[in-house]
């Protein structure tokens, strides 16, 4: 108790924009509004236009990776689907991916795929879409 006490009490000093940014990289909820906006705007920083996107629930994730490592009980994981349509080439798929990277908030890409239409012949200008397959993590609150 007095660990955890210490810990809360560190956590509290810390400067507002180390807590935002903490909080930006490990919400302590879902917050699924602001998931789907965060996914807009990345969307439309990398050149593209988000069409759908969906998040499910994905499982508690308590087993750690590494030998010694810890893992909280509350961190959850959410699985979310992502379809865009790039403006007209891989460039800003590729692009989509570089700003997945350097977001604050964490993200695994599970899978990416990327279809390239061939241009019609009234619209000489070739499209695509691209789908992603993401997971997300939120570190929930205890009752």
């Amino acid at each position: 108790q007095a660990r955890l006490e210490a810990s809360l009490e560190k956590y509290r000093a810390l400067p507002a924009d180390m807590t935002t940014s903490l909080s930006n990289s490990m919400p302590t909820q879902e917050d699924l509004p602001g998931l789907f906006v965060f996914l807009d705007d990345l969307v439309t920083y990398s050149g593209m236009t988000l069409t759908t996107v969906a998040a499910t629930p994905g499982t508690a994730v308590i087993t750690p990776t590494t030998q010694g490592e810890t893992v909280s009980s509350n961190l959850r994981s959410l699985n979310v689907q992502v379809a865009a349509s790039p403006s007209s080439d891989y460039q800003s798929v590729k692009t989509l991916l570089d700003n997945l990277e350097k977001s604050q908030r964490l993200f695994d890409v599970i899978s990416i795929n990327f279809s390239e239409t061939s241009a019609s012949k009234t619209d000489q200008k070739a499209g695509g879409g691209v789908t992603l397959s993401l997971r997300t993590y939120y570190l929930a609150q205890t009752p």
